[in-house]
């Protein structure tokens, strides 16, 4: 009696431990076709089509007397959006804030540096 319990108590636990596994398997895979479709969205935009949708927001804009400025940050690579006023230049808005992007880029700066202190 006490050896069949002992066998369907392993037999739950493997099974249990099958099921975790797959579960697992199946939110990799979702992770990585994920990422996959990302990087195919973003070899599919070109340059051209950036332009021109840029182009058209400014041309739809104009009747509120602002513009858009598209720039990348250098230190973190995203791009900054600037809407600016069409008649003084002022900035309105930044989108990231500029200071926001220099922070994240001196995060990194010093977290590189605490790894490369531990290694």
């Amino acid at each position: 009696m006490e050896v069949e319990s002992v066998n369907t108590a392993v037999s739950v636990q493997q099974n249990q431990a099958v099921n975790e596994k797959s579960v697992n398997n199946k939110q990799e895979k979702k992770a990585n076709d994920g990422q996959k479709n990302k990087e195919n969205v973003k070899q599919q935009i070109s340059e051209g089509e950036v332009i021109k949708s840029i182009e058209s927001a400014n041309e739809k804009i104009q009747i509120y007397n602002t513009r858009l400025q598209f720039s990348i940050h250098e230190k973190t690579k995203e791009i900054m959006v600037k809407v600016l006023d069409s008649r003084t230049e002022e900035v309105i808005r930044e989108i990231p804030p500029e200071k926001i992007l220099d922070m994240v880029a001196k995060i990194w700066e010093l977290a590189g540096i605490i790894v490369d202190e531990k290694v």
